[in-house]
């Protein structure tokens, strides 16, 4: 299962579908997925800026995804570096239960993306 969700404002006091409530709950609803094998969530937006001085922003996006298990893979994409993952990985106590995987720009200018797995 892929999901992409773009968060454009805010989340802490944007209205529905922006808001972390929203949020929250779509992490529910896959987290109910009993036997969810593989998940690959991209996140965008302003308010997954990277950086440990955002975290307040990227935080509970994160922790919301922690609830879900998944019986293979569980990727969690990011408009991030490799070292602003890890810096991530690292600040979160006891790790993510998903890896965070940057997504590089492509450098010959084609529209393919090219994901670099860490961890």
């Amino acid at each position: 299962m892929s999901l992409n969700w773009h968060f454009r404002c805010n989340t802490a006091s944007n209205p529905h579908p922006y808001d972390l409530a929203t949020w929250s709950k779509a992490c529910d609803v896959l987290a109910s997925f009993a036997e969810l094998q593989d998940l690959w969530v991209h996140l965008i937006g302003n308010y997954v800026t990277p950086g440990l001085y955002r975290k307040e922003q990227w935080g509970p996006l994160l922790d919301a995804l922690s609830r879900i298990k998944t019986t293979k893979t569980f990727d969690v994409i990011l408009h991030w570096s490799e070292e602003e993952c890890v810096e991530a990985e690292a600040a979160k106590e006891g790790g993510y239960s998903f890896r965070l995987v940057p997504k590089l720009e492509p450098l010959d200018g084609h529209s393919k993306e090219t994901l670099m797995i860490i961890k």
